[in-house]
């Protein structure tokens, strides 16, 4: 069973991060001193980003799919982990005091906990959630940039979902995929983290990130101040005119060329209430753990 609450401090606790400067002994066997398990489209790329730039952390610049072994893309638990090793050693210098690495799928693939527990059981776990609506709405604008010849005309949120079912369904349900990690791992060891904080106040969430993982928190990553538009979609809506996509260099969340481009990119109303009345009864018992009111989550108040 899920803990009803986390411990007093839980964001803060430095459990297993040693202070001292890593060695960089390639013959050494190095475990990750921590590990980004989820969720996708919750700031999880930007969150990596910022941890990147810390000093005292090192991480690969790509999530690494290493404890995967059922995914027929990236089931890198077969390639050994040496190879991991290897993956894990990128960016290490002598400033190094802990490395990991972020590969959110992490959180939904069922036999992953264990893979993770086998091979770096004292590994600090670090999970991003986000409202379930703006989520899967986020999804669908990543999933239009990357098809260019589909537009919000020809192939709607709606129809994204319907194929796309674990976005809108199963992975919701964060608690059950966390509950995979509660069973192994102790409460103190896993930061939970929200979508709303990283928007309400980035420079806080990250520094939680930091004393979690017991680096110096005063550090202010150059990410930081990234602009996240709450709004804007990560795309343009391909226009009549068969404008092309701007597919090209943006900021980490770009803005909408209109309200028109923002309202094409968000699911309607009716669709928004269905997911309400799915996750309202596992938002509850989530943000009971959390200690944090979720009910505005998958409601139009949740976008001001």
């Amino acid at each position: 069973m899920v803990p009803p609450s986390l411990p007093q401090g839980h964001g803060g606790q430095n459990v297993t991060a040693h202070m001292t400067v890593m060695s960089v002994d390639t013959t050494e066997r190095i475990t990750p001193d921590f590990i980004g398990i989820g969720a996708p489209r919750c700031g999880t790329r930007w969150l990596a980003q910022c941890m990147e730039e810390h000093p005292q952390i090192a991480l690969p610049e790509t999530e690494v799919y290493y404890f995967t072994r059922r995914r027929v893309v990236y089931p890198f638990w077969y390639r050994g982990y040496e190879w991991y090793e290897n993956e894990l050693r990128q960016g290490v210098t002598e400033q190094t005091k802990v490395l990991g690495e972020v590969t959110p799928v992490y959180l939904f693939d069922e036999d992953t906990p264990s893979l993770i527990h086998h091979e770096a059981p004292n590994a600090k776990l670090i999970c991003c959630v986000r409202d379930q609506s703006r989520r899967a709405e986020s999804w669908y604008r990543l999933f239009l940039r990357f098809n260019p010849t589909l537009t919000t005309e020809n192939y709607p949120i709606v129809k994204f979902l319907t194929y796309q079912n674990d976005v809108y369904g199963r992975e919701g349900f964060y608690l059950e995929h966390l509950q995979r990690y509660f069973t192994l791992f102790p409460a103190e060891q896993i930061l939970i983290l929200t979508f709303d904080e990283l928007e309400s106040d980035p420079l806080s969430y990250v520094r939680r990130v930091f004393e979690f993982l017991g680096v110096d928190s005063s550090f202010v990553p150059p990410s930081v101040k990234q602009r996240i538009n709450r709004l804007a979609p990560e795309v343009r809506m391909k226009s009549a005119e068969n404008t092309e996509l701007d597919l090209g260099t943006k900021p980490l969340v770009a803005r909408a060329d209109s309200q028109e481009a923002v309202d094409a990119l968000r699911m309607p109303a009716e669709l928004r209430q269905q997911m309400h009345r799915l996750y309202s009864e596992h938002n509850l018992m989530l943000g009971e753990l959390l200690g944090r009111d979720l009910s505005h989550w998958n409601t139009e108040q949740a976008r001001p």
